[in-house]
């Protein structure tokens, strides 16, 4: 399949694993350069994708990772806000701390590294965001810190999109649902046995 993504340069959080290593991978087989942050350098090596080491729950992180990704490539053409998950559990099993890191991981995260790159994306005239939200954001599930984070991922990003949309840069956000893969909660969940043993 050809996306006319051939050319084009992408950063992505969270992209040393997950969904957010297929995603780069995908972009990496349409012909695009791609960079991806994560915060453990054994699983950034292991992505094989070129990497860099980033908290982006520090909110100058995303900064630095943005600037860094976008000199290594020549550019930056599209952003995926990958990172996320949650601390704590529901309401009563979570602290005001919980909430306040979940909300880091996902939404402020999003929107610390979509400002970072505008600067970049006007330089090749416009670029596209895409922010990783979750079904969880409008099918209320389990944690109500992570739903609610969710939820206002998905808002960010149609706001963003009419606040950028005249600078010519789309940010859609995708809501995918369960999805299984190697360390993710699935295979706690379906596998514990297995992912304790390392099998």
């Amino acid at each position: 399949m050809d996306l006319g993504l051939a050319g084009k340069t992408a950063f992505i959080t969270g992209g040393s694993g997950g969904i957010g290593l297929a995603i780069g991978r995908a972009l990496r087989e349409e012909g695009a350069e791609v960079t991806v942050c994560g915060r453990d350098p054994e699983r950034l090596r292991g992505s094989g994708l070129p990497g860099v080491r980033a908290d982006v729950t520090d909110p100058e992180a995303p900064a630095r990772a943005v600037d860094e990704a976008a000199e290594r490539m020549g550019g930056l053409d599209l952003l995926v806000a990958n990172a996320g998950g949650a601390s704590g559990g529901g309401l009563l099993d979570s602290t005001p701390e919980d909430w306040l890191r979940t909300y880091e991981l996902n939404v402020l995260h999003a929107a610390h590294a979509i400002r970072c790159a505008v600067p970049h994306f006007a330089r090749r005239g416009g670029g596209g965001a895409l922010v990783v939200a979750s079904i969880t954001g409008w099918k209320p599930g389990p944690k109500s810190s992570y739903a609610s984070a969710k939820a206002a991922e998905i808002h960010l990003a149609a706001t963003l999109g009419q606040e950028l949309g005249p600078r010519n840069i789309r940010v859609n956000a995708l809501s995918p649902g369960s999805v299984m893969f190697e360390g993710g909660g699935w295979a706690w969940c379906l596998f514990p046995r297995n992912v304790r043993e390392g099998l």
